[in-house]
């Protein structure tokens, strides 16, 4: 039975419905894990931008 404080679906009432809950659990946890993977590698892409023109310095 849903709730106000529930975050997920609700309870489901066939196994199809059970399998399509558990996809979208896994989809979700992976779309999340993409998504702070590529937070990380920008955020350390433009902190480490400063230290990179030190290797272009004479490449003209």
């Amino acid at each position: 039975m849903p709730t106000w404080a529930m975050i997920s679906f609700q309870d489901s009432s066939s196994s199809s419905m059970e399998q399509l809950i558990l996809f979208h659990d896994y989809t979700m946890m992976l779309i999340t894990l993409i998504t702070v993977l590529v937070m990380v590698s920008m955020m350390f892409i433009a902190y480490y931008k400063i230290t990179d023109r030190f290797l272009l310095q004479n490449q003209t």
